[in-house]
């Protein structure tokens, strides 16, 4: 797994975790508004129903105080026709007086006529003021009738003018009860589909906080996982890279053991070299003495080939001596640096003692 990505892995689940966080802030302040909203509507509710609750129990009490005077006003109604009913029962037992009375009289009337006058008159004139006291009376029973017929008149009227106000405010409080109720019941649905409304909200928010809770253990086992990769992905790279550090190093082992011998191969040919040019070189001054002794040349501009022969070979043993010793440096330096040498260098390296017997070699 590439570092890079791994690292972006780890800043998107930073950043996924810090907007999970945001937002069950969000939802926590959303249902605490829902729980206030659903505690002030159950609060008023609660102060509805008191309210509702002393007005139902003020107008049954208005209610029985009718009843109770209406019921009172019924019991008065009834002693006056008891009183009624009374007095005309009496105003027949006195016409039927009356009639017994006459008859009487008419049977006086009929003793009169077979019997004395004087008997008769007295008897007519008290059978008179019998009648008259008779009639008088009926006359006081019938004015007391009549006045008790206009007091049970007025007394009907008054109850039922008062019966037809109840009535009135009976139908009135009624409506206005019904009004109530209706005005009750629409608020009651009102704040129950307010308190539905509000618990499915809370179950959405529960249902949403438990999915961003998986959600979290789920990035934050994922976060787990994609660290312990990193951590063994950098584990690996140190290796490969100890690995790697160890390989360079063999392989350098293995170039400089390689070129350490082709080295050692060199200057073995550099020696065999150097001893055949020793030997030439003596061959060379050996055949220039004898020459010098057997012929000895004329002093002029000109010099003798042997002799330039000579001189060009002895230039180029010193151009070679120059060469080893500018080389030799070259070594030295690289050698007291410390540092890894080329196969080139650690050639001249080992080809010192080749210069050092060049340098011999011309100066003598």
């Amino acid at each position: 797994m590439d570092a890079g990505s791994t690292l972006g892995m780890v800043r998107e689940e930073d950043f996924l975790a810090r907007k999970l966080d945001i937002q069950l802030d969000y939802w926590a302040a959303e249902k605490w508004q829902l729980e206030n909203r659903l505690l002030v509507g159950e609060r008023a509710h609660r102060h509805t129903e008191a309210f509702q609750s002393y007005e139902n129990a003020q107008l049954a009490l208005t209610l029985g105080l009718q009843q109770h005077e209406l019921f009172l006003s019924k019991l008065k109604l009834d002693s006056v026709v008891d009183d009624l009913t009374h007095f005309q029962t009496r105003v027949t037992l006195l016409e039927s007086q009356v009639r017994l009375e006459k008859e009487k009289v008419e049977r006086l009337k009929q003793q009169q006529s077979l019997g004395g006058q004087s008997v008769l008159a007295t008897k007519e004139a008290e059978f008179v003021d019998k009648l008259h006291d008779a009639s008088q009376q009926i006359q006081d029973l019938r004015q007391e009738i009549h006045g008790l017929k206009l007091g049970h008149a007025t007394e009907m009227t008054k109850v039922s003018k008062e019966l037809q106000a109840l009535l009135r405010e009976r139908d009135f409080v009624w409506n206005q009860l019904k009004c109530l109720e209706a005005d009750f019941c629409c608020r009651l649905k009102e704040k129950e589909a307010v308190v539905l409304a509000s618990q499915e909200d809370i179950a959405k928010l529960r249902e949403c906080n438990e999915l961003a809770q998986r959600v979290g253990d789920e990035r934050a086992v994922e976060l787990t996982i994609t660290k312990m990769e990193l951590k063994k992905a950098e584990d690996e790279s140190l290796e490969m890279k100890n690995m790697v550090a160890e390989l360079m190093s063999e392989k350098v082992q293995t170039s400089a053991s390689d070129e350490l011998q082709n080295a050692y191969r060199r200057l073995e040919e550099v020696r065999l070299e150097n001893r055949n040019l020793k030997e030439l070189y003596a061959e060379l001054e050996a055949k220039h003495d004898e020459k010098m002794r057997l012929d000895k040349p004329v002093k002029t501009g000109k010099k003798d080939v042997t002799t330039r022969n000579l001189s060009s070979e002895m230039e180029a043993a010193a151009g070679e001596s120059g060469q080893c010793k500018r080389l030799r440096s070259r070594s030295r330096k690289a050698r007291g640096e410390g540092v890894h040498l080329p196969s080139s260098k650690v050639i001249l390296f080992l080809t010192q003692n080749a210069g050092e017997d060049c340098k011999a070699h011309q100066s003598w």
